[in-house]
């Protein structure tokens, strides 16, 4: 039987709802025959910053259609073990099954460098049908997708029957419409295949920024001759901007309030008179860093300058670590001080500077919101969770009063950048030189939590937009 419709809730009713709608009938019939994506989501009022549940939606396309997420372990390949206890060393979960006897079944997968195994147990119910209790995975995670590691899924309530319709009625999740996400994302279609939306009419990303464009800066048009002129405007200005930044000139340019104006328009507001001192409060380029005489090799976890490889688990916040590791390095060398910063203050807070919570991010977005709001430590603001959380406004470890500078280094093209790692030294290795790189991925991954990326060529993008603070 095809499956029209799936729900994930994450961590609880009171955090974050993900509503996936397959491709159907249903969801044709209401104008998305590609699937629609939904999460409702903590996000900060950039006025009062209170946390406001809000509705982000996220529309298939013929390229991509909305994948259901499974979260039942496709058994084939299992074996049966032995029939034991369900008790898991959870009281609440022993309380809710009863005191049953699960099936063990497992299915062990030898790779080229790891053993991936797969445990499930399982009960049988009145009618002796199998019912899911616990799946533990010391892999890959097949079901959520990440990083070699361990997990573990308890199946709290297992059932049968049909799921009423209602359950995925999304307005009763929140209050006001969904909309996309603030930061970028909807536009990668145009950067990286800008031709798709000529010989395809691919231009969904066209009409998502248009809205945001309008929402962002309070547009409204007196009717919809004028609203169909503004957006195809806002389409041509918004090629122009995709195309210089496609090019790597060194600059990028963004959508601003003058998207949907046309160049004679935009001329009235060129003004400006110059000033004949030429001053200017820019910090000055440090040129004199180049020729300083560099050691062979550097290790900064030998000076206590780096904390441990920490797991940003099945959560796209690596933006975040990324961004905190740099700034504990910064402090320490400012006050020999190690202390440990909170990632989870990022992933709840800094929405309104463009980021998606564990839906991606940008670090400079993140040092944007440092700047202005400061940065907790994890004592204080509380643990990393994976997930995001209302927004907790606290005292701030670090003040606001943090500068933050942006290097942009030239080198040759390379692949897509889609990851946030952070450099911790340098060395050269069999006559090959290499960047020390911490991950967060958890200390399974790699060497420790580490890995040595060559230098050649600029290998996997390290020196591409590498970014750096000074306190």
């Amino acid at each position: 039987m095809m499956r029209h419709a799936c729900i994930v809730l994450l961590l609880s009713i009171g955090l974050v709802q993900t509503v996936q709608l397959s491709p159907s009938a249903h969801s044709e019939g209401e104008g998305y025959p590609y699937g629609i994506n939904y999460k409702i989501a903590y996000m900060p009022d950039p006025k009062t910053w209170e946390s406001v549940r809000t509705c982000f939606q996220v529309n298939g396309t013929e390229n991509a259609t909305v994948p259901l997420q499974d979260v039942l372990p496709n058994v084939e390949g299992f074996t049966f073990v032995r029939k034991e206890s369900c008790w898991f060393g959870n009281d609440e979960l022993l309380a809710h099954q009863g005191k049953r006897h699960c099936e063990r079944f497992q299915l062990t997968v030898p790779t080229r460098d790891r053993v991936s195994k797969y445990t499930l147990w399982v009960s049988r119910d009145s009618q002796g049908r199998a019912v899911p209790r616990r799946y533990l995975m010391r892999c890959y995670n097949t079901l959520l997708g990440s990083h070699f590691d361990k997990y573990e899924i308890l199946y709290y309530g297992y059932s049968r029957d049909p799921v009423p319709p209602s359950v995925f009625d999304v307005t009763t999740l929140f209050n006001g419409t969904c909309r996309s996400f603030p930061g970028p994302g909807a536009e990668r279609l145009a950067l990286h295949n800008p031709m798709a939306e000529f010989l395809g009419n691919h231009d969904g990303h066209t009409k998502h920024s248009f809205e945001d464009f309008k929402e962002t800066h309070k547009r409204t048009y007196e009717h919809d001759v004028e609203h169909d002129k503004r957006r195809d405007i806002f389409r041509q200005n918004l090629r122009f901007i995709d195309s210089k930044n496609r090019a790597n000139l060194g600059y990028n340019l963004a959508v601003n309030h003058l998207a949907d104006r046309t160049p004679q328009e935009i001329s009235v507001l060129r003004g400006r008179l110059q000033s004949k001192d030429g001053s200017s409060k820019a910090e000055p380029f440090p040129r004199h860093r180049f020729t300083a005489k560099l050691p062979d090799q550097v290790d900064w976890r030998l000076y206590g300058a780096v904390t441990p490889v920490k797991d940003q688990a099945v959560c796209g916040s690596c933006w975040s670590f990324g961004t905190v590791g740099e700034l504990e390095g910064a402090y320490f060398r400012k006050t020999g001080k190690l202390i440990r910063l909170s990632e989870q203050q990022l992933v709840d807070c800094s929405w309104n500077n463009g980021n998606n919570g564990c839906d991606g991010g940008e670090d400079f977005r993140a040092y944007e919101y440092i700047r202005d709001h400061g940065l907790a430590s994890d004592e204080d603001y509380g643990a990393y969770l994976g997930q995001v959380v209302p927004c907790s406004v606290s005292l701030s470890f670090m003040t606001a009063r943090m500068s933050y500078i942006l290097y942009g280094i030239q080198c040759n093209d390379t692949d897509s950048l889609d990851h946030a790692v952070l450099a911790v030294g340098y060395g050269t290795l069999q006559g090959e030189p290499y960047w020390l790189v911490k991950n967060s991925w958890s200390t399974y991954w790699g060497n420790d939590g580490y890995v040595l990326i060559s230098q050649k060529d600029n290998n996997c993008g390290v020196a591409t937009q590498g970014t750096y603070v000074e306190l």
